[in-house]
């Protein structure tokens, strides 16, 4: 991992937020994390879950938050972020919330109205199973890191069980709501995943076990932070 850790300015942290107006090179970074998210996730639903159904692209496009890692212009891995109100009463009937049992929704509401849902959490195949990088620990200390900038006090999300995203999850930080779930999806009778509903408070803090990792982390939040600094002074 060495060779990343002395070049960590080939890897960047991009935030598309929605309705932003985005630059020639940033459009270029966008499409690519789109058609990353919508490839990888074709497949998962088409080959993993057998469910033979297309993917549309206003599940990317009505997002509040697409966070992107990048090495070069290739995607490393997304995840989405989305702002929702738990007292308006259309959110509840949300279609990311058709398999989350109504108590569990009404104990969210209990904690806190305005949460963020966490969704569509993507590696890029070729960055799975590295032997130099933990591509997975380092995007998702990379996303909470951004959700801490956030106003909503907690972050909820459905983690694969398949995929053991839910280890990852509790070891950053994450609180469990409902384990084993069983997950039935619109287009099949049958059950297509295995869940743990859980969530993270705002202003989770941790360190990453690989101290190597870590450092990578801290190197591209600094920059993301400021890059995120010079474009806001030249807007205003």
């Amino acid at each position: 991992m060495s060779n990343i850790i002395n070049a960590p300015i080939t890897l960047t942290l991009k935030i598309f937020k929605f309705g932003q107006e985005l630059t020639i090179q940033d459009l270029k970074y966008y499409n690519v994390a789109y058609e990353t998210w919508k490839n990888t996730w074709e497949d998962v639903y088409n080959e993993e879950m057998q469910l033979n159904t297309r993917l549309y692209s206003n599940d990317f496009t009505r997002q509040a938050y697409v966070v992107a890692l990048f090495q070069g212009h290739q995607c490393v891995g997304l995840a989405f972020m989305r702002e929702v109100n738990f007292r308006l009463h259309a959110t509840k009937e949300d279609s990311y919330f058709r398999f989350w049992p109504k108590q569990t929704l009404d104990d969210i509401e209990k904690k806190e109205s305005q949460i963020i849902i966490a969704s569509f959490f993507t590696i890029a195949p070729n960055y799975r199973k590295s032997k130099t990088v933990e591509w997975k620990t380092l995007f998702l200390s990379l996303y909470l890191d951004y959700f801490n900038t956030l106003q909503s006090a907690i972050m909820v999300t459905a983690a694969r069980k398949l995929k053991s995203n839910e280890k990852l999850c509790y070891d950053l930080g994450a609180i469990s709501i409902q384990n084993n779930l069983h997950y039935m999806s619109e287009q099949s009778n049958t059950t297509a995943e295995t869940v743990d509903l859980l969530y993270w408070k705002r202003n989770v803090t941790f360190s990453l076990k690989d101290s190597n990792l870590q450092t990578l982390r801290e190197s591209i939040w600094t920059r993301y932070l400021q890059e995120a600094s010079y474009e806001k002074r030249n807007v205003a």
